[in-house]
């Protein structure tokens, strides 16, 4: 009797310990996997907690989660004091269905909003600079720059409107259900903070602060390459996940790297009006131009299916240099050296992605 007593008075503490952490829990927004029912006694109580809120959150509502939540960790207890525990966790989820988990989903989805509404805001009025940067003429944006050696042609800046019309389709894409997840739990702020550095990294090169530009531009692209690797990590759920939120993330990490040699040039290098190419600069050019051509390259061989994307924006950018750039003739052959090549593994591994996919389909539909 005496250990009776002493064993539910352990429960109990263990149980006022665990409630204490439900109310104070913060969201995590990650849902209930299988590996995670085990014994609470090989579980952190606040990790079995988070769980059971993200749960519950992700089931828009107490009681559909409390069963299954109940059902999943009872299968796992060895115990009856583990039981017994397990019958409270789902007694407290039936108990407060209205207070605590009505909060928590309440707040999540407001938090959801926000973050949706930010997007917006910062998509109409950020990332359309550079829409104007690129469609504006010869006096505005890139083209109000000095020219370097290694400015491409004027249109391969039309890149950016692509990547904003797929952004575009991103804002949109984040109101759906299947577009929570990689919009939200996966990119989140990150989206809006690109768009606010890239505005201003914009504004300073119009306004020839190029040194203050070439920090920002560093800035931008490490937020970019964040959200990028995140993206690469993250498993794929849909084309249109593919089309929306992956596809404009590879073109702008790969074309932000051609404008970080750019913007180097552009802040340390000399205007190309004002002299002439002596063999430094030469060098320097010749060697960035290896630089982007590995870069494409590699963008086809860093993962089993590629970065096709990525490779074809750096072959574009090569492709520009080589047309802008006729004098030197040493800077303009390799500019084409470079782009063949880079062109050449992307078709290559373009179509060995294309033919992976074919032996993968079932031969009778």
């Amino acid at each position: 009797m005496g250990e009776d007593s002493e064993e539910e008075a352990e429960s109990d503490d263990e149980w006022d310990y665990l409630h204490v952490q439900l109310t104070q829990t913060a969201l995590l927004r990650k849902p209930l996997a299988a590996s995670d029912c085990s014994p609470l006694s090989r579980v952190p109580a606040l990790r079995v907690l988070r769980h059971i809120s993200s749960y519950l959150v992700r089931k828009k509502g107490a009681h559909t989660g409390s069963t299954a939540l109940f059902t999943s960790y009872h299968s796992s207890f060895n115990s009856d004091s583990h039981h017994a525990l397990a019958i409270k966790v789902s007694n407290v989820v039936f108990m407060y269905p209205q207070s605590s988990c009505c909060c928590t989903i309440t707040c999540c989805s407001l938090w959801m909003l926000c973050m949706q509404i930010l997007n917006v805001i910062v998509f109409v009025f950020f990332f359309g600079t550079n829409v104007y940067s690129s469609l504006g003429g010869p006096s505005t944006g890139y083209y109000s720059q000095k020219e370097t050696y290694i400015t491409p042609a004027p249109e391969t800046f039309w890149i950016w409107t692509v990547i904003n019309f797929l952004f575009l389709g991103f804002v949109v894409f984040q109101f759906l259900e299947s577009g929570t997840k990689a919009s939200i739990d996966v990119i989140g702020w990150r989206f809006a903070a690109i768009g606010v550095l890239q505005s201003i990294w914009v504004h300073l090169s119009v306004g020839h602060h190029y040194i203050l530009a070439f920090v920002f531009s560093l800035l931008v692209a490490s937020v970019v390459s964040h959200v990028y690797w995140d993206l690469v990590a993250s498993s794929l759920r849909s084309k249109t996940e593919l089309l929306l939120v992956h596809l404009p993330f590879s073109l702008l990490h790969a074309y932000l790297v051609f404008l970080l040699m750019l913007s180097a040039f552009t802040a340390f290098g000399v205007d190309k009006a004002d002299h002439k190419a002596g063999p430094i600069t030469q060098a320097l050019v010749i060697v960035a131009l290896l630089l982007l051509a590995s870069t494409g390259i590699g963008y086809t061989l860093h993962s089993d299916q590629g970065d096709v994307a990525g490779a074809i924006v750096i072959a574009i950018e090569l492709a520009g240099v080589f047309a802008r750039q006729t004098d030197p003739e040493s800077i303009h052959w390799v500019a084409l050296a470079s782009f063949v090549a880079t062109a050449c593994f992307a078709s290559v591994r373009g179509g060995r992605i294309r033919l992976m996919d074919s032996e993968r389909a079932p031969l009778i539909a």
